[in-house]
């Protein structure tokens, strides 16, 4: 197996950059919902056919060493600190993936059986899921559904969107339309 390989964004001021296409030749998926890169180097996409992962060089369909995956489709990812990845699926429930073991979270959990639309870390290390369904929190093996804010958009007939950018953290905001409120 091929050593993981970090991606480097930006380039030093003069450096000259030669980008490779990667297509299905070198095993990439065709269509991917989310991506994320693990603290060792890998570029983990989840896609519609299932979870893959990239070294730089070649892309390969990861298969856990214990466990399966309960759907191919993946609308989510989140790489943690500690080289674990939250996996969300298109078919709804999210699974940590752990040193090569999957442990699962349904609705036995407290899991919507929505798609995730998007799983993050908050700076207490909190792990969070927005769905169609609402705004889950982990709290020790169970997902709680954040009260208020999928019904107050309801209300107001907003969207509820979750945004974020590296570096920036996280935050959710309910769109009307012609206004945005944060």
């Amino acid at each position: 197996m091929p050593t993981p390989v970090r991606a480097r964004i930006g380039a030093a001021a003069g450096a000259v950059h030669s980008p490779e296409r990667h297509g299905r030749r070198a095993g990439a998926p065709t269509i991917i919902f989310s991506m994320a890169q693990s603290p060792d180097g890998w570029l983990w996409l989840g896609a519609s056919t299932g979870l893959f992962r990239f070294d730089g060089v070649k892309f390969e369909r990861y298969a856990p060493r214990t466990g399966s995956l309960d759907s191919p489709g993946i609308s989510a990812l989140l790489a943690l600190p500690d080289g674990g990845l939250w996996i969300g699926y298109r078919s709804g429930g999210v699974a940590l993936l752990k040193d090569g073991a999957l442990r699962h979270y349904g609705a036995a959990e407290g899991m919507p059986p929505s798609s995730p639309h998007a799983i993050r870390r908050d700076r207490q290390g909190r792990v969070w899921v927005a769905s169609k369904d609402g705004l889950f929190r982990l709290n020790g093996a169970r997902w709680e559904k954040m009260p208020g804010i999928s019904e107050r958009a309801e209300r107001l007939g907003a969207s509820v969107r979750w945004t974020s950018a590296p570096g920036q953290g996280s935050e959710v905001r309910l769109r009307l339309p012609g206004t945005l409120l944060m």
